[in-house]
């Protein structure tokens, strides 16, 4: 007996899954514990701002069924959902929560994996792809932090492999359920809403480039990806819906109104040479003096917000663009705080060695490993794996410019993406390496 246990404890730790997950909860567990000697729960449950709003969102949930809380209108009512139901069914422990979300972010890197497995069918580039979200920086961090990124990654994948399968076989059946999950991604974070567009796009795209390319046949290829943009439309339009009654708000959530104001003072600091919080300061104090803001503040900063954009779009394009481009920028080239408030006894050296990344430029090394890893790509000929992964970074990118001072974490789903484009450039690189290798020794024998 002992040894069939033996024995299949170790066929199974053979698995790439097992090894990613392992491989994966490793660095995590180390970071929560070293942290858990610096915080107490207290801390971690005010570890941000944006912390400290989930977690009175969630008590407000269990304590009431009250989703009109700051954290839910501005956020949306996933990740305040989340917590409340494990505060309920586990434990509201905040070190509790912050275990089950590294978990949850060890399973991350496996449904990566398997997503990449579906889209290149390459075990190799799929592993390698798993195995750096496992140990990026970002991925830790956030994972150990009550913040919606880890919950909303892992929950995304699944959609995607989902809507994978739906599409391997083109049962309507797969397409209903990644409805589902893809909406109860966008209520968790509210910039997927538009993610449907996207797989929209990839569908029709290998629809046309398949054999197969009368109206009847594209229709019937299309038609699971139209039913499910429509349940994802039924369902996130809900909660618009609700929220365009009880705060005149029509926009899953007040992040919408708040990237629009955001990038408004964004482009108005630099037109002006002004300090962007000093903008943002003056947009916010302003709101105070429109007449009747007075119980209706979501509803004013909303309308503020739009008008306020789209009038310096009209008179400053070029201007607006460049602002925009350089914000994603940013954010796509940004490295993500996070380690500062989990070691705040070690602030000022995680600092320096934050800026460090930064002085030697090593903050590019994504995009660029990202870029020369869809090159070789497209030098293969992978078209269509191309064509998945560059909509997807380029989704996310774009989102990302409508904010400002996130870091790493703003960009962070895009590391779906961008961890399989570098797969693909190091796997390359190993394989030219042993090519060249066996060529020498062949050469020695001669």
């Amino acid at each position: 007996m002992h040894f069939t246990l033996r024995k299949n404890i170790t066929a199974n730790l053979k698995k790439p899954q097992v090894q990613l997950f392992l491989i994966s909860l490793a660095p995590r567990l180390i970071f929560y514990l070293l942290m858990l000697t610096q915080l107490d729960a207290g801390q971690m449950s005010s570890y941000y701002f944006d912390t400290s709003q989930y977690v009175k969102a969630a008590e407000a949930i269990t304590e009431r069924f009250d989703f009109d809380t700051y954290g839910v209108y501005t956020y949306g009512p996933g990740y305040p959902s989340i917590l409340a139901l494990l505060g309920y069914v586990i434990s509201p422990d905040p070190r509790v929560l912050v275990f089950i979300q590294i978990l949850m972010g060890a399973v991350g890197s496996v449904m990566l994996y398997q997503f990449s497995l579906k889209l290149t069918g390459d075990h190799r580039i799929s592993f390698v792809a798993g195995m750096i979200n496992g140990l990026s920086l970002e991925s830790i961090g956030l994972a150990n932090v009550l913040l919606s990124e880890t919950f909303f990654f892992t929950i995304l994948l699944t959609g995607l492999l989902v809507y994978w399968r739906g599409m391997e076989t083109n049962r309507i059946a797969y397409y209903i359920a990644a409805a589902f999950i893809f909406a109860s991604a966008a209520l968790i974070r509210p910039a997927v809403q538009f993610f449907f567009i996207v797989l929209l796009f990839i569908s029709l795209c290998y629809t046309l480039s398949g054999r197969e390319r009368t109206w009847r046949s594209v229709f019937v290829r299309l038609r699971g990806p139209l039913v499910m943009s429509g349940i994802i439309v039924v369902v996130l339009g809900s909660w618009i819906g609700r929220n365009a009654s009880v705060y005149q708000m029509p926009y899953l959530s007040m992040s919408g109104p708040m990237g629009m104001a955001k990038l408004f003072c964004m482009i108005k600091a630099d037109l002006t040479g002004t300090f962007y919080g000093d903008v943002y300061k003056g947009f916010k104090e302003n709101l105070k003096l429109v007449e009747g803001v007075e119980g209706h503040y979501q509803e004013t900063l909303s309308e503020q917000a739009r008008d306020s954009l789209l009038t310096v779009l009209r008179q400053e394009p070029t201007a607006s663009i460049g602002t925009f481009l350089e914000s994603v920028w940013t954010s796509v080239v940004s490295e993500w705080g996070a380690h500062y408030n989990a070691f705040p006894k070690l602030k000022d050296k995680l600092r320096r060695i934050t800026f460090w990344f930064f002085e030697k430029r090593l903050n590019y090394r994504e995009v660029a490993l990202a870029s020369i890893g869809l090159i070789i790509i497209l030098m293969h000929a992978k078209y269509r794996i191309a064509l998945v992964l560059i909509v997807i970074f380029v989704y996310f990118a774009f989102l990302s410019g409508f904010t400002i001072w996130q870091g790493a974490r703003i960009f962070y789903p895009g590391q779906l993406a961008w961890t399989i484009l570098a797969a693909y450039l190091l796997v390359f690189l190993y394989n030219l390496y042993n090519l060249l290798a066996r060529k020498i020794r062949q050469h020695n024998l001669i």
